[in-house]
């Protein structure tokens, strides 16, 4: 047996002679230059210094078996560095790749209307680098706030000054679910929404009613790869809105962002909507009796069946909208609530509880409902006036001189004033005295005033009351006697005037709007 081991060793190594005769294998070590140890750091108790050929002292490379590092798959220096202080390299690769990419959508999409970037606490807190990096780079003006718990603005007031024509977003949001509710309905905007949901979870997102309402959708979402160590790709999607007759959407995949551009870089990332119309949706509409926007009109068959139909100026349009949008309607008389102000309140409520697309009875624009509900361009504008009463309470000036007419007015001032110059003529039998003698007249005056306040006690020099002449005592006595009468009529007319205050006229009738030339319009049945 011996024997047998003997000689199959003394094969092995004549065959192991013969190989290295027939295949000569160099197995010479390769120099390191200097410049490559100080590039990459290499240790110096690894390479040893050896002399390589020209009798020039160099690094030797020693072989893999000497360090761990090198058993299977070589890592270089910095991955090593990032795994022991658990930072992943290619996390920053994927940073710089998404704000590139989101830069790029700003820069072409959006950079008419500025951009509000909302973010939930998770991403700010998870994806901290990748804000910080947007917000450095952005090339556009953008406004940015952050969302709470509940999903709403921590800043209410963020978007109050913005002009509401002209917005664009930018959501960077852990659930893609809750866009709708931070949004609310988005017709003209546009949206791009950046999560780290699964590619299935964004299709979901994208097939159900939750999207509908957001029309310019952008959703960008990271392709998951097996291998952690390539750069992952981002998928962009978007939808296509009634895809069907049943109002559902389809999600549709755009383009990929890989190493600096776009897969497909000719297409448009916010495509037109709605190309095909409503692809025949039948939508419910509730209608009330307003002539002439819409009427009921009320017919019997050849059976003697009531028959209703409908007829009006908003119906015509809708069927000529449903005509260039590929859609069908279906009207349903609004039911009437015992509690309800109006027959329109009753349609804003079907509105917003979702029982009904549309509705249709002459509904004016106001803030309280465009808030509530979407509503359309105003086909029409009314101008009407509203009619009240009159208030009872009077100004101080009309309290004072209602009684009297402004001609009366004017007459008794006049006589009063008037009245002074025959009572010193009389007396006086001249003006003279007057003349440059203003205390005087001022006296006079006061002597007029006097008779109508029935105070006869002045006592100056020239005094009415001293008058020795009769003429004189027959105007005052007259003049008196009129004070009277004027008195107890303003007395009695001021009285009657207070406790029954004249309102104005009141219009009664369409001929008395007709006189006042204005434009007279109905509403209601």
């Amino acid at each position: 047996m011996w024997t047998k081991w003997i000689v199959l060793a003394l094969f092995t190594s004549q065959c192991a002679e013969i190989g290295a005769a027939l295949y000569p294998v160099d197995f010479t070590e390769k120099c390191v230059s200097r410049r490559l140890i100080n590039r990459y750091g290499l240790n110096e108790e690894i390479y040893g210094l050896r002399i390589c050929g020209g009798g020039k002292p160099n690094q030797m490379r020693l072989r893999r078996r000497v360090d761990s590092t090198f058993h299977g798959k070589p890592k270089p220096r910095g991955e090593l560095l990032a795994n022991k202080f658990h930072i992943n390299a290619y996390s920053l690769d994927q940073t710089n790749s998404l704000v590139a990419l989101v830069n790029k959508i700003a820069h072409e999409y959006l950079g008419k209307c500025p951009p509000v970037i909302h973010y939930d606490a998770f991403v700010e807190k998870s994806d901290g680098l990748v804000l910080e990096t947007l917000f450095k780079t952005i090339p556009i003006s953008f406004y940015h706030g952050e969302i709470n718990a509940r999903y709403e603005a921590e800043n209410p007031h963020l978007t109050s000054h913005i002009d509401s024509n002209c917005k664009s977003y930018i959501l960077f949001l852990s659930d893609p679910l809750m866009a709708r509710k931070i949004l609310g309905p988005q017709t003209e905007s546009r949206v791009v929404l950046v999560s780290r949901s699964t590619q299935w979870k964004l299709r979901d997102f994208l097939s159900s009613e939750l999207s509908s309402n957001i029309v310019n959708l952008l959703v960008i979402g990271e392709s998951l790869m097996a291998d952690p160590m390539r750069e992952r790709p981002y998928v962009l999607y978007t939808h296509k809105l009634y895809a069907d007759g049943l109002g559902s959407n389809t999600p549709v995949v755009l383009t990929s962002w890989i190493k600096g551009g776009l897969s497909r870089p000719h297409i448009n990332l916010f495509p037109p909507k709605f190309q095909a119309g409503f692809a025949g949706h039948r939508f419910q509409v509730s209608a009330a009796n307003q002539p002439p926007f819409i009427f009921r009109i009320r017919t019997l068959d050849s059976s003697g069946m009531l028959q209703l139909q409908w007829d009006g100026v908003e119906l015509r349009l809708l069927n000529m909208i449903s005509k260039r949008l590929n859609f069908s309607v279906d009207i349903s008389e609004a039911p009437r609530v015992s509690d309800s102000r109006s027959i329109v309140e009753n349609i804003q409520t079907e509105i917003a509880q979702k029982t009904v697309d549309i509705g249709m009875s002459g509904i004016y624009v106001t803030a309280e409902r465009l808030r509530e509900t979407d509503m359309s361009v105003g086909h029409s504008r009314d101008c009407a006036a509203f009619i009240t009463l009159a208030s009872k309470a009077l100004p101080k000036y009309r309290a004072i001189m209602g009684p009297f007419q402004w001609p009366v007015w004017v007459a008794l001032i006049c006589v009063y004033l008037g009245a002074i110059v025959p009572i010193v003529f009389t007396d006086r039998l001249t003006l003279s005295h007057l003349l440059g003698n203003w205390g005087e007249v001022e006296n006079m005056f006061w002597y007029v005033f006097g008779m109508f306040t029935n105070a006869f006690t002045f006592t100056g020099k020239y005094s009415w009351s001293n008058t020795q002449k009769n003429s004189t005592r027959l105007l005052i006595g007259a003049y008196w006697l009129f004070t009277i009468i004027i008195t107890s009529c303003y007395t009695g007319s001021i009285i009657a005037f207070v406790t029954l205050p004249a309102f104005p006229d009141t219009v009664d009738s369409v001929l008395d709007l007709l006189g006042l030339f204005f434009r007279v319009g109905t509403l209601g049945e």
